[in-house]
């Protein structure tokens, strides 16, 4: 009983510390100068906000679960095993979509292949974005 109610207590951290990961400031190729600072993505008391440097938008953001990871990939009409090992987090309706790409996911998926970071939502599209050390 003990191992179960453990488990279950952790199950919540375990998947904090996971995307705990996408933290950080990052860029796109397209900014003017080289490591621009254009998001940001903060934990916030474990859900998480991406912030748009440029006029401080804030989206709501949350770990995505396995089947909305899939679902995801099923609309962007990707290789759905390439959705394997990905970190991800997005808004209630993943329009907004931040990802950490595992070696598989680009390596199975053409898109994806020259990508470790992206970034995609209705108006840009799935952007390439890289990590910048503040």
């Amino acid at each position: 009983m003990r191992k179960i109610i453990f488990t279950l207590l952790a199950i919540p951290f375990a998947l904090q510390a996971h995307t705990a990961c996408l933290d950080g400031a990052y860029t796109h190729e397209f900014t003017q100068h080289a490591d621009e600072i254009v998001w940001k993505v903060v934990n916030h008391h474990g859900s998480y906000q991406l912030i748009r440097v440029a006029d401080n938008e804030i989206i709501a953001l949350h770990a995505l679960s396995k089947q909305e990871r899939i679902e995801f990939w099923q609309r962007m009409q990707w290789v759905p095993e390439s959705a394997k090992g990905a970190e991800c987090a997005g808004d209630k309706t993943r329009q907004n979509v931040i990802c950490e790409l595992s070696e598989q996911a680009r390596k199975k998926e053409p898109t994806l292949q020259n990508m470790t970071f992206f970034h995609a939502d209705p108006i840009s599209g799935v952007m390439k974005i890289m990590r910048v050390d503040e």
